[in-house]
């Protein structure tokens, strides 16, 4: 197996144990799509506010797309209430390579301010954000 980021080989033998990914380069036009999805126990509504925050900050990492690189990465945020800040993330599931899940946590916890629910009497909110990195090929 090899990663050309040490980083990100530490990262999959973390995760995963082992896996055996190639990183070839795709020959043909690849459309690059990135799907955010939000659980949390606020409701669907709230939910999409938070993806569409998110949504206006990711991009899709084009180191990883030259190689092809997709999956799913998902990160677990800690939100202040008060001002949409977040406080920790931390990566709970990882794609296998270090550019998405960089990307993801990136994206989950920078330059970003996240809506706030006025209903809650916590400071602070969870949630779960999904990254769903997927590569078509067009016609």
């Amino acid at each position: 197996m090899k990663l050309n980021h040490p980083i990100g080989a530490a990262l999959l033998l973390a995760v995963t144990g082992w896996a055996s990914l190639a990183r070839t380069a795709i020959a043909g036009d690849l459309q690059t799509y990135i799907q955010v999805t939000v659980t949390s126990p606020y409701g669907p509504a709230f939910n999409r506010k938070i993806a569409n925050a998110i949504n206006k900050v990711t991009y899709y990492p084009l180191e990883s797309s030259r190689h092809g690189e997709q999956g799913i990465a998902s990160v677990h945020v800690v939100v202040r209430n008060s001002d949409g800040v977040v406080t920790s993330h931390r990566l709970t599931r990882a794609t296998g390579f270090y550019y998405l899940d960089v990307q993801s946590c990136l994206a989950a916890s920078r330059y970003i301010h996240l809506p706030t629910n006025p209903r809650l009497t916590t400071d602070y909110y969870t949630a779960d954000v999904d990254f769903h990195y997927l590569m078509a090929r067009t016609p």
